[in-house]
């Protein structure tokens, strides 16, 4: 099968660049569109939390611009090897509804996601965006673990 919509769910990790490289990979093979998203949940108002909530405000603008930067790397990549994508950056507290509900509204017919090589212990207690994914989605997912190569590339 010939994917022709192909959606990558990103942060700034590691994990998530060798996602975005597979899948730049798999359209430019294909002549498919990529989409890229960014989820971020939301934070809670700074206002009221005294002086804590100027250290909250730095976090969430530190994360912010993680994800815009990270999204910026995408459509530079986009550029370099000649396939038609576009970024998205969403807020929704529900990270992995959040990524097959733009995966179905942009009728994507491939996800593409990175994952933590997690220990089960890890995945037991704080959870993983892909898992929850895997789980939930009826459409075509690739989990690609980090790789150290395609940090190196485009991490940079």
């Amino acid at each position: 099968m010939a994917y022709k919509r192909i959606m990558v769910g990103i942060d700034d990790g590691f994990p998530a660049v060798s996602a975005l490289a597979d899948a730049i990979v798999l359209a430019s093979l294909g002549q498919a569109a990529v989409r890229v998203i960014s989820v971020l949940s939301p934070v809670p108002d700074p206002i009221g939390l005294g002086a804590g909530g100027e250290n909250l405000t730095r976090a969430v603008r530190l994360v912010r611009e993680k994800a815009e930067a990270a999204l910026a790397r995408a459509q530079d990549l986009f550029v370099l090897y000649g396939v038609v994508g576009e970024t998205v950056h969403l807020t929704d507290e529900d990270v992995p509804t959040a990524i097959l509900k733009e995966a179905c509204t942009w009728k994507a017919d491939l996800l593409v996601l990175g994952t933590h090589s997690q220990s089960t212990w890890e995945r037991l207690v704080i959870g993983s965006t892909a898992t929850a994914v895997l789980r939930r989605t009826t459409m075509p997912l690739l989990i690609v673990p980090a790789r150290n190569e395609n940090m190196k590339e485009l991490k940079r």
